[in-house]
C-alpha cells in the first residue's frame, strides 16, 4: 500500500511539475500567450479546415486558371476557413458580401483594391473602421466601400490587367488604390531565378496548378509528394481530434503538445508543397512558352514593369474619370523601417528566405521608381516608413503579412489620402 501511494504521489507531483512547466514555457514555444478558448478554437478550426480542403475523397483546388488573370480563386472554396465566406463567381475573397460587379452609387464612395496577399486581407477588413476614422475626423458620412480585386501571389502587370477586365465585365469604380511593391520584386526575381520571365504571373503559384489542369495523369514523383501531403494532414488531423476530445483538452502540456505538432506539420507541408511546385516548374515552361530572359539586374528590371504597370493604370483609370493611388507596401525585411519585437526577430525574419532576401536588396528600386511617378504626377506614396515608430508586434509571419493593428494604421494614413477626393 505504501509503494502504492508513493507511486501516486510521484505522479501527482509530476504531472504538477509537467503542467506547470508547460503553462510557464508556452509563450516562449509558441509565441501565444496560453488561452483555453484561443486553443480550442484554433484546433476546431483546423480540424474543419483540414477535413474540408485535405481529407475529402474528390479534392478540390482552391485556385483555378483564368485567361486573363493567369488563376483566381475557385468559386465556394474558403482559404480563410470554414467559418469564413469563400471565393465569390467573380474568383475573389469579399467578407462584406459586396456586389460583383461593382456600381457607383450617388450617396457612396466606391474603392477598388488591387494588389497581392497584403491587400487582399486589408480590404477585407477595414472597411468598417476607415469609415469610422473618416466619420470621427473629418465628418464626412458619406461611406466608403471596398472592392477587393487582390489575390495572393498577384503582381503587375496582373493589378494593370485586372482592371481592364473588371471595367469590361460592368465594374464602376470612384477610386482605385493599388497596395503592392513586396511580390513585384520578390515573385519577378523568383520567376527569373527558375528560368521564367518575370512579367508573367508567379511561378511558384501557377507551377504546380498548370501542371495538374495540362495532364490527366501527373508524373510518379507528382503523386507520391502530394500522398505524403495527405498523410501529414490526416495524421495531424487525428491528433488534433483526439486532443479536443475532454478531459484531454483541459491539459496544457498537451495543448502545449498540439500547438507545437501543429507548428511542425505546417513546416513540413510546407516543404512538401514546395518541393511540389519546384518540381512542377520543370514543364511549364514548355506548357506556357514566355517570352526570353530580360537582360540586365532583375531588380531595375522589375521595377521598370512595377512603375511601367502603374503609369498605365493610372491612364486607364484617367480616361474613366476614376482616381488612381497608388501605395509602397511597407515590408520587414527593408532596414530600418521598423524596430523589430522580440516575437518579429524570432517568428517575421528568415535570413535564408529568398522572397526577403530580393525585398532587403530589390526595394530601393522601387523607391526610387517610386521618386519619379510623384515627379511625374502620379498619386504615388511610399508607405515602407509607416511603422517606423512602432514598438508593438505588427508583422505576422515570414513573409510580409501585418496584423490588425498593420491594418488599422494603414487604413488611417490611407483614408488621410483618400478625404481629399470628398472635397
Amino acid at each position: 500500500m505504501n509503494r502504492i501511494l508513493e507511486l501516486l504521489l510521484i505522479s501527482i507531483i509530476t504531472l504538477v511539475l509537467l503542467e506547470s512547466g508547460s503553462f510557464l514555457l508556452f509563450q516562449y514555444l509558441t509565441g501565444l500567450p496560453f488561452s483555453y478558448t484561443a486553443i480550442s478554437e484554433k484546433r476546431k478550426a483546423t480540424i474543419t479546415s483540414i477535413q474540408a480542403r485535405y481529407l475529402k475523397e474528390k479534392k478540390e483546388t482552391l485556385y483555378v486558371l483564368h485567361p486573363y488573370l493567369g488563376y483566381s480563386g475557385r468559386p465556394g472554396a474558403k482559404p480563410w476557413g470554414e467559418h469564413m465566406p469563400g471565393f465569390n463567381s467573380f474568383g475573389m475573397m469579399s467578407v462584406s458580401g459586396a456586389p460583383y460587379p461593382s456600381s457607383q452609387k450617388k450617396d457612396a464612395f466606391v474603392v477598388g483594391i488591387v494588389g497581392g496577399s497584403l491587400a487582399e486581407i486589408f480590404a477585407n477588413h477595414v472597411e468598417t473602421e476607415i469609415n469610422a476614422y473618416v466619420t470621427s475626423h473629418y465628418k464626412i458620412n458619406k461611406p466608403i466601400i471596398l472592392i477587393n480585386l487582390a489575390t495572393g501571389g498577384y503582381k503587375q502587370p496582373q493589378q494593370l490587367f485586372h482592371i481592364q477586365y473588371a471595367l469590361l465585365c460592368g465594374f464602376t469604380f470612384d477610386a482605385i488604390i493599388n497596395i503592392d511593391g513586396f511580390n513585384e520584386i520578390a515573385l519577378a526575381s523568383y520567376n527569373y531565378n527558375h528560368s521564367f520571365h518575370p512579367v508573367f504571373p508567379s511561378i511558384h503559384h501557377l507551377g504546380l496548378m498548370a501542371t495538374l489542369f495540362s495532364s490527366s495523369t501527373p508524373d510518379i514523383q507528382t503523386i507520391k509528394t502530394l500522398l505524403r501531403i495527405h498523410d501529414v494532414y490526416a495524421r495531424t488531423f487525428h491528433i488534433l481530434s483526439i486532443l479536443e476530445k475532454p478531459p484531454l483538452g483541459y491539459s496544457v502540456f498537451l495543448n502545449l503538445f498540439s500547438e507545437l505538432w501543429l507548428k511542425r506539420a505546417e513546416i513540413k507541408a510546407n516543404q512538401l508543397e514546395y518541393g511540389l511546385i519546384e518540381h512542377a516548374q520543370i514543364n511549364i515552361n514548355s506548357l506556357f512558352s514566355p517570352p526570353p530572359l530580360p537582360q540586365g539586374d532583375i531588380y531595375s528590371v522589375a521595377a521598370d514593369m512595377w512603375a511601367h504597370s502603374s503609369r498605365m493604370l493610372y491612364a486607364i483609370c484617367q480616361a474613366n474619370h476614376i482616381r488612381y493611388v497608388h501605395i509602397l507596401q511597407p515590408n520587414q525585411y527593408v532596414q530600418g523601417t521598423k524596430p523589430l519585437t522580440f516575437n518579429e526577430q524570432t517568428h517575421a525574419i528568415n535570413p535564408e528566405n529568398t522572397w526577403g532576401i530580393s525585398a532587403k536588396e530589390g526595394y530601393s528600386h522601387l523607391i526610387e521608381r517610386g521618386h519619379q511617378l510623384q515627379a511625374e504626377g502620379i498619386p504615388f506614396y511610399d508607405f515602407t516608413m509607416v511603422f517606423k515608430d512602432i514598438q508593438s508586434d505588427i508583422y505576422v509571419d515570414d513573409c510580409c503579412h501585418i496584423n490588425a493593428l498593420g491594418n488599422s494604421i494603414i487604413a488611417k494614413k490611407l483614408s488621410d489620402i483618400l478625404i481629399q477626393y470628398f472635397q
